[in-house]
């Protein structure tokens, strides 16, 4: 697998991901493949 940074999904706390929107505050973000997300935000790389 080549290293490579992969969409990411935010969405409110305790909300279904929907999209590949930007993170945005108060929000949780789970990333894919590589955490790309800024620090303050939870990052999953499930």
């Amino acid at each position: 697998s080549a290293l490579m940074r992969g969409p990411r999904q935010c969405t409110p706390r305790n909300q279904r991901c929907e999209g590949d929107a930007e993170c945005c505050p108060n929000l949780v973000c789970k990333c894919f493949t590589r955490p790309d997300c800024q620090s303050g935000y939870k990052c999953d790389t499930s």
